[in-house]
């Protein structure tokens, strides 16, 4: 028998030779069987590289670099700005088809219109001349009757048609040429019907202009029963002989 406590094996001894115990009672305090072995838990295995370990007592957290965690409480926020916008359906719009619009020219002035304006004008210009002529008359009229007869007499009759004369010719002239040059463009029945003279830029005419068609207007237009006048009735622009020589045009303002 095996001693229970030194271990030395008896035989036919109650009593062990080494130790001196009872080995009858030491026998029956021995347990039937060996002990049962508590299983010891084994450590948790370590965490992959690139993943937090598991908490203790929940769930393993997001892997570091992945996915960022839901915030507590509800859904991920919306990213700043807002969504972007859903892009737009449709077909493009069409062009629009058609002819172009014809080019808008200047309205040319009618022959009626012109020929009234051209009454009005020869009225108003034909009475300052005869104005200026009728003073520079009065004037030779004083100085003859103040010198008397003779030399007195020759003298007024200088001063009344020569220097009248003159002076009428100029008053004519600066009526229709200060006036066609002018910011108007155009004497005062060409303003009174609603029509002005411009060049082929549509801009004001020039003094040379003014004074070229000054000059055919009351020479070769009046020809051959006033023809260079009648062509404004049937040319395209509507343009006089006067008007073909100085390059002008007779336009509504």
């Amino acid at each position: 028998m095996t001693c229970s406590q030194c271990g030395t094996q008896n035989e036919n001894s109650a009593f062990c030779v080494q130790c001196g115990v009872n080995l009858q009672a030491s026998s029956q305090l021995q347990p039937a069987g060996p002990l049962p072995v508590t299983p010891q838990s084994s450590p948790a295995p370590a965490a992959p590289q690139g993943y937090a370990a598991a908490p203790q007592g929940g769930y393993a957290a997001a892997p570091q670099g992945g996915y960022a965690a839901a915030p507590q409480g509800g859904y991920a926020a919306a990213p700043q700005g807002g969504y972007a916008a859903a892009p737009q359906y449709g077909y493009a719009p069409q062009p629009q088809y058609g002819y172009p619009p014809a080019p808008t020219g200047p309205a040319y002035a009618e022959f009626l219109v012109r020929f009234f304006a051209f009454l009005i004008d020869e009225f108003l210009a034909v009475a300052g001349a005869g104005l200026t002529y009728g003073c520079f008359v009065m004037l030779a009229a004083m100085v003859g009757g103040i010198t008397g007869g003779g030399e007195g007499g020759l003298a007024g009759l200088i001063i009344g048609f020569f220097f009248g004369g003159t002076a009428a010719l100029l008053a004519y002239i600066t009526y229709f040429v200060k006036l066609e040059t002018g910011p108007k463009q155009g004497t005062f029945g060409k303003q009174m019907l609603g029509v002005k003279i411009c060049n082929a830029q549509g801009g004001r005419i020039s003094v040379l202009q003014s004074l070229g068609r000054l000059i055919v207007k009351n020479t070769f237009s009046l020809l051959f029963f006033a023809i260079g006048y009648l062509m404004a009735a049937f040319t395209e622009k509507k343009q006089a002989l006067h008007d073909f020589v100085a390059s002008t045009y007779v336009v509504k303002a």
